[in-house]
């Protein structure tokens, strides 16, 4: 790789290094109203709500017999993280359901 390379690679690095640390050092020292905290903590739930639907809906999974894979994962995902109140087995169980109705359906 030439040096020109070698630089844009640097730059990129210390750019995206900037956009992610930068935006924590300045929100460290503010402090937020607590209207503010409670809107923030919806942010996780939304990124994660809007990465799921966007794969239902783009890239879904269909069996042989016309029965959307996908959806059926992301119910049973559901059901789970309702009952669990956990992320970690709500992800677990979609995982599985979808390894799983994929392997018997696919």
């Amino acid at each position: 790789m030439s040096t020109a390379g070698y630089i844009a690679l640097l730059v990129s690095a210390l750019v995206t290094l900037l956009l992610r640390v930068l935006p924590i050092l300045l929100m460290s020292r503010i402090r937020l109203g607590v209207t503010a905290r409670n809107w923030l903590g919806f942010i996780p739930a939304a990124i994660m709500a809007a990465m799921v639907a966007a794969e239902l809906i783009l890239k879904p999974e269909w069996s042989s017999s016309g029965l959307s894979i996908s959806a059926m994962a992301a119910a049973i995902a559901t059901v789970c993280g309702l009952i669990s109140r956990s992320l970690f087995v709500t992800v677990l169980a979609g995982v599985a359901a979808f390894m799983g109705l994929q392997y018997w359906l696919g």
